[in-house]
């Protein structure tokens, strides 16, 4: 492994040695390694293809759509391209920052890092994995911007392509340049995850004042490419020369949560992804809680009352978690926003933005499913938990459905908002029945991987993994199929507050019962 008699080898010479000792020990038939290439590039190109026809459909459709009514002021349909854009490009930013960028496996980090070697040579591999995945995603992104402008010319796709590409290329780099410094590195992922939950909060904002969307022209996507492009190769030569500067602990932080969300991602758990991508290695803030309402609460009611104080400090003292809310709450706002909303397309986003607000409070009953301490140790049966457990998701969609239905009687119903007392009964009614739903989804069992494949284009899964995801949702959207008519037909009745009354009780007893004794 090393070129002569007494002298350590070098980061690449260990790193090629340790290539060829695992291409020995578990190889790998030519056969198996081009078709799994062929499948992962079949998966990509299918991907890039419907993401990149979906925007020139979108940019053909421009001109034929209609104008915003009277009463309403309509947004420019490509803030909303701008606002994807802009959600992808900060979501990989922010999942490059949880994963390392710079990073190395649990195996790796155990044999590499004592050893005696130059961290350059060791690591220049793995430190530029990201850039790469950055600027094929900036290129997507870039290609399906400029194409969503109303039929562009060839030459403004290709500057469009190459500056998105430049762009996000040279950030993911800045990303791991920050990896040495960590209070740098925290407030950069909190900046992306501010970014990502103030997007639509922006674009509202931009709507209300009517400003078109900027369109730049084909010199000025090449002037972007051409300086992004010179900065990304100057941002290469500093981040590889910082290499030796990265810390055990960060190459071993970012390693772990990439292995954990690899396998949760390979065994489709969006749970286990979530707390994979979601841990901190840094110490958690804590406040100073009285717990008051625990305190005041009477001897029989202090069990629940501690439970129901633990799930909403959970959710304040996360700071994504209003982030996520909000989001939740600005998604179904834009499909109002612009001229003459899609009935389908506002029930669609209306029931995803309801699901998420309920998601955002039922973490604790996420994380009791994995770790069940506090509903062990609190003398409550299993009934009694699944009950306190609705409150604090209940609470969050009722918070979320005062702005969005009284948004909805504005832009649907013909009375205006005249008729926003109705909505926002109808919103308190539906709340237990989505709270239901994202309960029950946070106590799903975990789903062994068994059976026969179902073999796809974008990959090959189990059918029941499938179904166990859709444990959860199922219950919310049966149990408010009222209130998505309300939505669909733009109007709310007494029958149909009846109808999501008795869906939300359903729903809370569906939940309460299925608990464990």
């Amino acid at each position: 492994m090393n070129d002569g008699a007494g002298s350590a080898p070098s980061g690449r010479q260990v790193r090629r040695w340790t290539a060829r000792r695992r291409r020995a020990r578990a190889p790998l038939a030519t056969a198996d390694f081009l078709a799994d290439l062929y499948n992962a590039a079949l998966t990509v190109a299918i991907a890039v293809a419907m993401t990149l026809a979906g925007a020139q459909a979108f940019g053909a459709d421009l001109t034929t759509l209609p104008e915003s009514p009277g009463h309403a002021r309509g947004l420019d349909p490509i803030w909303l391209v701008l606002l994807a854009a802009l959600a992808a490009s900060a979501g990989a930013i922010a999942l490059a920052a949880r994963l390392g960028p710079v990073s190395l496996g649990p195996t790796r980090a155990a044999w590499w890092l004592p050893l005696p070697v130059d961290r350059r040579g060791l690591l220049r591999p793995n430190a530029f994995v990201w850039p790469v995945v950055g600027a094929g995603l900036g290129c997507v992104i870039g290609a399906a911007v400029t194409l969503a402008s109303a039929a562009p010319a060839r030459g403004h796709v290709v500057a469009g392509t190459l500056a998105g590409g430049a762009v996000l290329s040279a950030v993911t780099l800045g990303v791991g340049l920050t990896q040495t410094d960590p209070a740098r590195h925290r407030r950069l992922r909190h900046g992306a995850d501010l970014v990502l939950g103030l997007g639509p909060v922006v674009v509202l904002a931009l709507a209300l004042l009517g400003l078109p969307a900027p369109i730049p022209r084909p010199e000025e996507l090449g002037s972007v490419a051409v300086v992004a492009s010179l900065t990304t190769l100057a941002l290469v030569v500093r981040l590889d020369r910082r290499l030796d500067q990265l810390t055990d602990r960060s190459l071993r932080q970012g390693g772990a949560a990439a292995y954990g969300a690899f396998g949760a991602t390979l065994s489709v758990d969006t749970r286990a992804l979530s707390q994979a991508l979601t841990a901190r290695a840094e110490r958690p803030e804590r406040r100073s809680r009285t717990f008051g309402l625990v305190r005041r609460a009477p001897l029989r009611l202090a069990a629940p009352a501690a439970l129901i104080t633990a799930d909403l400090l959970l959710v304040l003292r996360e700071r994504r978690r209003p982030v996520q809310l909000l989001v939740a709450m600005c998604l179904p706002l834009l499909a109002l926003a612009v001229a003459a909303p899609l009935p389908a397309l506002v029930v669609v986003v209306f029931a995803a933005g309801a699901y998420l607000a309920a998601v955002t409070g039922a973490e604790g009953a996420r994380r009791a499913e994995a770790a069940p301490m506090l509903d062990v140790l609190l003398p409550l049966g299993g009934r009694a938990v699944r009950l306190s457990r609705l409150l604090t998701p209940a609470l969050a969609v009722t918070l979320w459905s005062v702005p969005m239905h009284l948004a909805l009687a504005w832009r649907l119903a013909p009375e205006g908002l005249s008729a926003a007392p109705g909505w926002l009964l109808l919103g308190v009614l539906a709340a237990p029945a989505w709270a239901a739903g994202a309960v029950r989804g946070a106590y799903r069992p975990e789903q062994p991987i068994a059976g026969q494949l179902v073999h796809t284009p974008m990959g090959s899964f189990d059918p029941t993994v499938v179904l166990a995801l859709l444990r959860g949702p199922d219950l919310a959207l049966m149990c408010a199929v009222p209130a998505l008519i309300a939505v669909a037909t733009g109007s709310v009745s007494v029958w149909l507050l009846l109808a999501q009354g008795i869906g939300a009780a359903i729903a809370t007893l569906v939940v309460v019962l299925s608990a464990r004794r």
